[in-house]
């Protein structure tokens, strides 16, 4: 997996990520530990699915 560069001046992806009640360790467990691997049909960009520590699925995009 590539690094991820989080950025937590507004609007950018440590807000964004917030805004959805997740923090940084949830993305990271989710990319590091995908249920699959998808490409999103919104932004046609690559997204992962996952659980977060505590449970909850995501979705990740990236």
């Amino acid at each position: 997996m590539k690094a991820i560069i989080w950025n937590d001046e507004p609007d950018e992806n440590v807000e964004h990520i917030s805004e959805h009640g997740l923090d940084i360790d949830d993305v990271e467990h989710v990319l590091e530990r995908p249920l699959s691997k998808e490409v999103s049909e919104s932004s046609g960009r690559p997204c992962v699915f996952g659980f977060t520590p505590d449970g909850r699925v995501i979705i990740v995009i990236y």
